[in-house]
């Protein structure tokens, strides 16, 4: 036998072993040691027993390259989707994307999850995990991103000028909110949402937890800057606020102290929506001079 068919032989039984191994340990384990070779990030990754769905967002265009790998058929993918990942991260674009998939023999569809008219973005597929908004977008209206339950991290670029009330409302896995540097309009310290200046805090993500404290130069606290922040235990607000928003704190479970950098005079000279609007609990508001509760009131 030649040495030549003796390593073939060999590649062979370590293919067959590789294959075996990659039986036991299911597809979930293959899927984690390709991407951690292949870091391309994924919109969205809904794992089943007998199939997972990919999302990849190949050009910020809002339409998703969608790949379903059946588990039963691990060992054909496992071959073709590192081939279809160093694409994508090779910016090939959604279409030219979709093509290779087809060409490997890989199920793959192009959804459209961002709806945009007009330059204003107006609804969004609420199985969406991450998202950089497209350049040119101008508007996220009112809404945009309402109830994505598993919406965890959004780029907005420079181009967005403005953001409707309750955008990113329900997004109980939002953690960052993140802003180009290069905005004119807003801002991003720490992942939560603020105009370019620092001078008004638009929107904590609901994922925020335990002590958050708001930069001295904020002057406004918007409507529901706080709604639905669950494991938010107290906040530090600068002296320096004028106006704190109604519902600025609504639903927020956890929340049960708020630290004012002011006197109580000052406190009860900062201009209030219904602050009591749909606690969840007492809220205890520390003064430098002394503290004041506020009661929950539906």
């Amino acid at each position: 036998m030649t040495d030549e068919r003796e390593a073939e032989l060999e590649r062979e039984r370590l293919k067959r072993k590789k294959i075996g191994e990659i039986r036991l340990v299911g597809a979930g384990a293959v899927l984690s040691q390709i991407f951690a070779e292949r870091p391309v990030p994924t919109v969205f990754r809904n794992e089943g027993a007998k199939k997972v769905t990919l999302g990849f967002d190949c050009d910020g265009s809002g339409k998703i390259l969608s790949v379903v790998l059946h588990t039963a058929w691990t060992e054909k993918w496992m071959a073709t989707l590192p081939n279809l990942l160093d694409a994508i991260a090779g910016h090939v674009g959604t279409d030219r994307a979709k093509a290779l998939a087809d060409s490997l023999g890989l199920r793959a569809e192009v959804l459209d999850f961002l709806t945009v008219r007009d330059g204003v973005l107006v609804r969004s597929d609420r199985r969406i995990v991450q998202v950089a908004v497209r350049e040119g977008v101008t508007e996220i209206g009112v809404g945009a991103f309402h109830a994505c339950k598993s919406l965890e991290r959004v780029f907005i670029p420079r181009t967005v000028e403005k953001i409707g009330a309750t955008a990113f409302n329900g997004c109980a896995s939002l953690s960052s909110l993140f802003v180009d540097e290069r905005s004119e309009h807003f801002s991003s310290v720490g992942g939560i949402l603020y105009t370019k200046d620092v001078s008004v805090l638009i929107r904590c993500p609901q994922k925020m937890s335990g002590e958050i404290g708001i930069p001295e130069t904020v002057r406004r606290i918007e409507r529901d800057a706080f709604c639905e922040c669950q494991a938010i235990r107290s906040l530090e607000i600068p002296a320096g606020l004028e106006t704190l928003c109604e519902s600025a704190f609504c639903l927020c479970a956890s929340l049960s102290e708020v630290r004012f950098n002011g006197s109580l005079a000052q406190w009860d000279a900062v201009k209030k929506g219904r602050l009591a609007s749909f606690l969840r609990r007492s809220l205890t508001v520390v003064c430098t001079d002394g503290s004041v509760e506020v009661r929950p009131r539906w």
